[in-house]
């Protein structure tokens, strides 16, 4: 009896582990964002959780699409236009440390720059900020972003 369940439960499990792939391996990955593009394009103030969720699962389901720094940058603009000045930097310098070999690179780091310019909050830390954007590697200059902010 004790077997008969597993093997009639040992299938279904299976299937059931199976299903989230065979639902998003129809999902075009550029139609999608074309779609998420349009939303962004209305600048729609009410929308915007609803975006920058969505841009969100896009990067994680999509993560070698040509479209995913560009939706890492919008992510950033959203939080921007928002007035979440913190979470916009922080989305600028994911996208600057995830995709350095991209133009949204450089677009990042030009937002992030205007953000440590003009933000009150980073005014004590501005210069330290700046030195530590110099930095050449990546992953050194948002360590050291962070370190920064964090103190």
């Amino acid at each position: 009896m004790r077997n008969a369940k597993f093997d009639l439960l040992a299938p279904l499990l299976l299937l059931l582990l199976l299903l989230p792939y065979v639902a998003f391996s129809e999902v075009d990955p550029d139609k999608q964002f074309r779609f998420l593009q349009e939303i962004y394009n209305r600048h729609d103030k009410n929308l915007s959780e609803f975006l920058v969720s969505e841009l969100t699962q896009f990067t994680l389901l999509f993560p070698e699409s040509e479209r995913t720094p560009e939706a890492q940058y919008l992510i950033g603009k959203v939080h921007q236009e928002k007035g979440n000045k913190m979470a916009a930097f922080a989305a600028f310098l994911k996208t600057v440390y995830l995709y350095p070999g991209t133009t949204w690179k450089d677009e990042s780091a030009k937002e992030a720059r205007k953000i440590v310019m003009e933000e009150g909050a980073f005014k004590d830390t501005r210069t330290s900020l700046l030195a530590a954007w110099r930095v050449r590697a990546p992953a050194q200059r948002l360590q050291n972003a962070i370190t920064i902010i964090s103190n």
